[in-house]
């Protein structure tokens, strides 16, 4: 269990808050129903993807996230 909390502190999960988990949630609903329920699934697959993507917290400074520059997801 140690290791577990000591991994979680390490990485940019740590600074989740509550909206970035409901947000997750929200994303992962929209991926289980475009994938398993086939509701529009063109539609729902993008949202939710962008959804989860937009919302994963990170440590500023590192270049992972949307809104650092030269990053993988700045240029996509």
């Amino acid at each position: 269990m140690t290791l577990l909390i000591q991994f979680l502190s390490n990485t940019g999960y740590f600074l989740a808050e509550y909206r970035h988990v409901i947000m997750l949630l929200v994303g992962c609903t929209f991926l289980f129903l475009s994938i398993s329920k086939n509701y529009e699934p063109l539609l729902l697959l993008p949202i939710g993807f962008g959804i989860i993507v937009g919302n994963i917290p990170f440590f500023k400074g590192f270049g992972l996230g949307i809104y650092e520059p030269n990053s993988v997801l700045h240029y996509l």
